[in-house]
């Protein structure tokens, strides 16, 4: 295997400044920089373990809804993500897996599927 790491998830988004917002209070996620293309709009967001780049453009294409792919996340304090979404008023479905560690799963307020999870998948 050679040695990669994640650098970048990119997401399309049609309203930067919410979007950006939405992750900062979730996650805390900060953003890093910025870049203007164009009337492209460009934020990155710091992950730790990479960056989450939101972009927002006129044809930005739009996952069809019930789409299969997500964006999942691993916090140290599960509960307190969970109650800060609840607060947010977010739909929430709440899940347990067989070794009784629990996922939450929740949209975005572009419609991304988020999945975050009590413990990592990839120990």
């Amino acid at each position: 295997m050679m040695n990669t790491k994640l650098d970048h998830i990119g997401i399309y988004v049609k309203d930067l400044e919410n979007t950006v917002k939405f992750y900062d209070e979730v996650f805390g996620f900060k953003e890093r920089s910025r870049l203007n293309l164009g009337t492209t709009k460009i934020a990155f967001l710091d992950l730790g373990s990479g960056l989450l780049e939101v972009v927002q453009r006129a044809e930005a294409p739009v996952a069809p809804p019930g789409s299969w792919s997500h964006l999942a996340f691993t916090v140290e304090d599960f509960d307190s993500l969970v109650e800060r979404v609840k607060r947010m008023g977010l739909s929430l479905r709440e899940m347990s897996l067989e070794d009784e560690s629990r996922i939450v799963f929740f949209k975005d307020p572009e419609g991304h599927d988020l999945e975050v999870d009590e413990s990592p998948f990839n120990q």
